[in-house]
């Protein structure tokens, strides 16, 4: 839950450092630094709110490292370029590097954005009465009340604003200004200046009073000397070296770092292989005042953990203000209707653990997973209450988080053709049922007024990325899986070339014609596939076509190759190069029926949605999975009458065929239905009723 304090980049930075230990190989010269690391680990204030300690050196050089940078070798190297910029030196020369929470983000801005839906104040509020963070409810005499701003009555007509009046010209927009300072703004998640809360100016220099959303402070120790400059340079830009009581210190210019919401970071020279970083001058100046100041506090049995060379280490402190704090957030957040149910019911599940003081993680990572945590209460009573708790949240955790984290990775695998991603995507999923079994085997026990939750487990990288391949190739011997993927992917592309037509309308107020025509004798030219290039991330290449010109011309005959991915067939190979099986009816009454109009700018014109549907968008085909391929250009589509015999379609998959409608469902219709049934489909206008029930073998999201 440390997490949900720290802004996205830095949550991203800590998370990725966490699960990717070693990207490269460090040469053996590199020295260890551990008395840098330890003098470092003392700047940390014992009663601040929480820190991570990761240990980068010991775990470059590792198997899993290695193994991990083989498999991943393009995100490895924009995770290693994104930590360099922002820490100042290469990952692989970093020994270790802390970073330390001191305060937690306000509440405030959250709490405002709650409050414009809800219109009640929460039960926290720096006004109103302390909380006795022991209990689960505010006090009794904390009743919500309205909210502190006025409410508007709604205008009268006669009292239009100028822009609304007809024949505005905008010359009065400046007298209207004041009209919108009492209006939330949803961009800075904060009311104007006439009512409300009261509006603070910026402040260009935060002191170690303001809330942070992100590290406070940063202290990284190299293996051997670092590049002042360079560091200096990646940090903080056109660094200003500014001094204070004696000591020298650096602060951000053009180009630095953004720390939180400022750019007023600061850097300090430790020693030649050691540096901290500030998010801003006014904690700088506290570091330096209190350097070399002995004490101790919540967070000193977790540095004590730190200097024993653990990989990975995190102390949190709940006893301070901050902590206290943050336990409020959560606690109000977890009560709001906004909130997701299963937040709230973690929360709510934790609430006993949440009575800790202090907490402290070490984790190893080598041949086999070492996770070690101590959780210190009040009293051993506290503690007793926690361990059901406890356990309950990891049940909790297992199911829900690690569990949603492979659902998600699952729907990215079923999508995914490119063979080495299948292989990275079996091997994460790999790792999650490992951690799943680890979380299910995780002992929790209650020693005195203290927990005690340990976590060990047998990990060989080379045997995961095995079993990984050796999955993969089980994958592509398995003909139920290769049908099931080839359904899903013709279903994602008629869905999303459904979804185009939307687009096409909402700019044009009409769906893509079926064909673009010449505006002399109205002789289509290209297809509505050409038609929708824009709208399906491919307008570089509709740029490039002749819109004037045939689709066999000299010019548009050559764009034939550069066929989009979303057109390509998936099962049954045609017999010309560059053809699609994805096809529209094209007739009187079909979604594509041919209106030339010389007036538009293609020649013709579509319908118009919803007017030209009376059916509904959703009893009615746009495009289907025809049987004979067609050059994907080429405005040859399936012809369509009601006194003609009906085109064959399907072919790639067995027992029928896919349709998307223009509601952008895509649906699975059996080759058996009956004429009569599918006819009704293809009209938009007819009036007929359609028994889904009866004709649909597969609908997708319809269970």
């Amino acid at each position: 839950m440390v997490q949900k304090t720290i802004s996205n980049r830095w949550c991203w930075l800590v998370v990725i450092g966490f699960m990717v230990l070693g990207m490269m190989p460090r040469p053996n010269s590199l020295l260890r630094g551990q008395e840098q690391a330890a003098k470092g680990l003392g700047l940390v204030p014992p009663d601040a709110f929480a820190f991570l300690h990761l240990r980068l050196a010991d775990v470059w050089a590792g198997e899993v490292g290695a193994e991990f940078r083989r498999q991943f070798p393009m995100q490895f190297r924009e995770m290693q370029r994104n930590l360099t910029t922002t820490l100042g030196s290469p990952p692989d020369e970093i020994e270790t590097v802390t970073f330390v929470f001191l305060k937690v983000e306000s509440l405030e801005p959250r709490r405002r954005r709650l409050d414009r839906f809800d219109k009640k104040e929460p039960f926290f509020d720096k006004k109103g009465p302390p909380i006795d963070f022991d209990k689960k409810d505010p006090p009794k005499d904390f009743e919500k009340k309205d909210p502190p701003f006025d409410k508007k009555d709604p205008p009268k007509k006669e009292d239009k604003r100028p822009d609304q009046e007809v024949g505005f010209t905008g010359k009065k927009a400046e007298e209207d200004k004041s009209d919108k300072k009492d209006r939330f703004d949803d961009k800075k998640g904060e009311f104007g200046e006439k009512k409300g809360f009261e509006k603070k100016p910026p402040r260009e220099n935060h002191d170690e009073d303001e809330f942070s959303s992100g590290p406070d402070l940063v202290i990284v120790t190299t293996a051997m000397p670092f590049d002042r400059d360079k560091v200096l340079s990646a940090v903080l830009g056109e660094p200003t070296t500014v001094k204070h009581k004696g000591k020298t210190y650096h602060v951000a210019g053009k180009g630095g770092v953004r720390f939180g919401a400022n750019a007023d970071a600061a850097v300090h020279l430790l020693s030649e292989r050691s540096y901290l970083i500030a998010s801003a001058k006014g904690r700088m100046k506290k570091v330096l005042e209190s350097k070399g100041e002995k004490k101790s506090g919540p967070l000193t049995t977790a540095l004590q953990l730190a200097e024993k060379r653990h990989q990975v280490v995190v102390g949190l402190n709940l006893v301070e203000k901050s902590g206290r704090a943050w336990k409020a957030r959560l606690i109000d957040e977890s009560r709001s209707p906004f909130y997701r149910e299963i937040d709230a019911l973690e929360i709510q599940t934790l609430l006993p653990v949440l009575e800790l003081q202090h907490a402290s993680l070490a984790v190893d990572i080598g041949n086999e997973v070492k996770v070690v945590s101590n959780l210190q209460f009040a009293d051993k009573n506290k503690a007793d209450r926690a361990v059901d708790a406890a356990k309950d949240a990891l049940v909790l955790f297992r199911l829900f988080r690690v569990g949603g984290l492979k659902r998600s990775l699952s729907e990215q695998f079923e999508n995914q053709e490119d063979p080495r991603e299948i292989q990275n995507a079996l091997f994460m999923m790999g790792l999650i049922d490992m951690l799943a079994k680890v979380l299910r085997d995780a002992k929790v026990e209650s020693q005195g007024p203290s927990i005690r939750v340990q976590v060990q487990a047998p990990f060989n990288i080379k045997e995961a990325m095995a079993k990984a391949e050796k999955d993969r190739q089980d994958l592509l011997k398995n003909e139920d899986y290769l049908l099931a993927k080839r359904h899903r992917i013709l279903t994602n592309n008629m869905k999303q070339i459904a979804l185009s037509l939307h687009s096409h309308n909402d700019v044009f107020k009409f769906i893509a014609p079926a064909a673009i025509c010449s505006k002399k004798d109205g002789k289509p030219l290209l297809s509505w596939r050409v038609v929708i290039l824009p709208y399906i991330e491919e307008d570089n290449l509709y740029r490039q076509f002749k819109l004037d010109e045939p689709w066999d011309s000299p010019h548009n005959i050559k764009l034939l190759p550069k066929m989009p991915k979303i057109y390509a067939p998936v099962g049954k190979k045609p017999k010309e190069p560059y053809s699609t099986y994805i096809q529209a009816f094209v007739g009187p009454g079909t979604t594509f029926e041919l209106k030339p109009d010389e007036k538009s700018f293609l020649g013709a014109r579509g319908m118009s949605i919803p007017r030209d549907f009376r059916d509904g968008t959703s009893n009615t085909i746009a495009v289907v999975e025809a049987a004979e391929a067609i050059p994907w250009t080429k405005p040859g589509d399936l012809p369509y009458d009601a006194k003609n015999p009906l085109p064959k379609l399907g072919g790639q998959f067995p027992g029928g065929f896919h349709a998307a409608l223009m509601d952008g469902s895509v649906v699975f219709l059996s080759s058996k239905i009956d004429e009569e049934a599918l006819r009704a489909l293809i009209t938009r206008s007819g009036g007929e009723v359609v028994n889904w029930d009866k004709y649909v073998i597969r609908r997708p999201g319809v269970r």
